[in-house]
């Protein structure tokens, strides 16, 4: 933060070429509890095809989540209520959560203990004050490389790598 919802824009069209997840478009939830940050995910990514889902507390997250099954999660940390910390640990033991990647992205400066707490529950942390659109799009592109079957990188018939969107990508 702050974001250029332009670059953001662009960088998301050229990632949703081709895509075809398990939703036939990527789906993100992102929990947050300021307004203007969801509104900003969902305006920007909205816009490039992807279907975002957004939740103003870490109960009402676990609760989206659960029900949608999200591709991907971008959770802040420093919430009222349920911490980002606490919905992290509880997505990763519920059975239907547990393999959706989630993104940190909050404006804490994490501790040693902080970090080692989150260890095994997200796939990376984002400084919100170094955050831009060209960052969160990084972030996604990094995701389908890694959860290709999620991305529809895979054929879900045979479970191979499709290589024609691959090099498309």
């Amino acid at each position: 933060k702050p974001i250029d919802r332009e670059q953001l824009a662009n960088k998301l069209k050229t990632l949703g070429k081709g895509l075809h997840s398990r939703h036939n478009s990527l789906h993100i939830l992102a929990i947050d509890d300021d307004q203007s940050t969801r509104e900003l995910y969902a305006a920007t990514l909205s816009a490039q095809g992807y279907k975002v889902h957004t939740a103003a507390s870490g109960q009402e997250g676990l609760n989206l989540a659960e029900s949608m099954a999200p591709d991907i999660i971008l959770l802040d940390l420093m919430m009222p209520g349920m911490d980002g910390f606490e919905v992290a640990e509880k997505l990763k033991i519920h059975p239907h959560t547990q393999d959706i990647p989630i993104i940190v992205v909050t404006a804490k400066e994490l501790t040693v203990a902080e970090r080692m707490r989150l260890v095994g529950h997200i796939e990376d942390c984002v400084s919100k004050e170094s955050f831009s659109k060209e960052h969160l799009l990084q972030e996604i592109q990094q995701f389908e490389t890694l959860y290709p079957h999620q991305a529809g990188l895979k054929d879900p018939i045979s479970g191979l790598l499709n290589h024609r969107y691959f090099q498309i990508r």
